[in-house]
Parts: C-alpha cells; structure tokens; sequence
C-alpha cells in the first residue's frame, strides 16, 4: 500500500499488477485500495488494476500559478537586437 500511495503522489494514475488468479479477489483488492489511499478506480483488465487519484498540488488555485511570472512594465515581451 505505502508504494502505491509513493507514485500515485508522484504520478497521479499508476498500474498495480496483481498475481491472484481470482477475479473476485482482485476486485475486493481493488476496491480496498481505493478505499484506503482516497483514490478511484480506473480500470481493471486482467490482472493489471488502474487507479488514479488527483496531485495534492491540484486543489490549489489557478490564479495563484498566473501570478507567479512577473511582467515587463509594458505588458510585452523583449525582442532580442540581432
């Protein structure tokens, strides 16, 4: 659980190979993962469970990514002398 809680901090959508032959159980595990690490269930394809679940740094604003790249005075960019 603590490896898939590490990527999906990391990379928001991570595939979790399961070994169990049975569906029943992979579906019981699946649903136990999304319970435990507050994330949703993707897909299930064989024996490969997809889960995602959105960046911490994505609750934040978008205005607050928009203020960070002060401007030039005129609102334009420079234009490099050749």
């Amino acid at each position: 659980m603590h490896e898939i809680d590490v990527n999906l901090n990391a990379h928001k959508l991570v595939k979790v190979r399961v070994f169990d032959g049975d569906r029943d159980e992979r579906e019981r595990l699946l649903a136990q993962i999304c319970a435990d690490l507050n994330a949703a269930p993707v897909q299930h394809l064989g024996k490969i469970l997809t889960v995602w679940r959105p960046s911490p740094e994505a609750a934040e604003p978008v205005a607050a990514s928009a203020k960070a790249r002060p401007r030039s005075a005129s609102g334009s960019r420079r234009r490099l002398a050749r």
